[in-house]
Formats: structure tokens, sequence, C-alpha cells
């Protein structure tokens, strides 16, 4: 009987630190500026450096 108690509260445990980890990633803002700021410029080479330059509206659509 020890062990099947020893293995419910295992059970219990690591179903707590689930909702714990859950609760915590729930809390969190998602923040997709990088993203954007990504989609929003280009890359391209001057004189052998890398730069980058906003895109137009018009390569948008």
């Amino acid at each position: 009987m020890e062990i099947m108690k020893d293995d419910v509260e295992k059970a219990l445990r690591v179903a707590q630190c689930i909702k714990d980890q859950a609760k915590k990633l729930k809390g969190k803002v998602r923040n997709y500026s990088g993203l954007r700021a990504g989609f929003e410029s280009e890359l391209y080479i001057e004189g052998g450096v890398v730069k980058t330059r906003p895109t137009t509206k018009d390569a948008k659509e």
C-alpha cells in the first residue's frame, strides 16, 4: 500500500507542476514586434556592407 501511496503523491506533484507552468505561460504577454520589424524591412548590400531598408507598400500587396 505504501508504494501506491508514493505513486499517487508523485502524480499529484507532477500535476501541480504542470498546472503551475500553464498558469505562468498564460500570464505572459506575447510580443511579436521582432517579427513585425523583420517583415517591414529588407536586407540589401551596398559597398560590401549589409544594410536594411523599409519595404514599400507596393511590395507588401
